[in-house]
């Protein structure tokens, strides 16, 4: 999976947790994909979330940190 697979995913998976957000559009630029997504992580309510995701996120943040 690529970075921007993984960074859809992540996005796709937040915005479904909240009817809220349903009309939201995903940006095709990188810069601004990820800004979306940060901005939904820092909205989302402290809840349980599937093991899927946090891999996906543990593997999109150790990529863009080099490591």
């Amino acid at each position: 999976m690529t970075q921007n697979e993984r960074l859809d995913f992540l996005i796709n998976h937040l915005i479904s947790e909240d009817n809220r957000y349903s009309n939201i559009v995903i940006p095709k630029d990188s810069e601004e994909k990820f800004n979306l997504f940060r901005s939904l992580v820092n909205v989302r309510e402290p809840k349980q979330i599937s093991n899927e995701f946090i891999k996906l996120q543990d593997d999109y943040a150790r990529t863009i940190d080099g490591n």
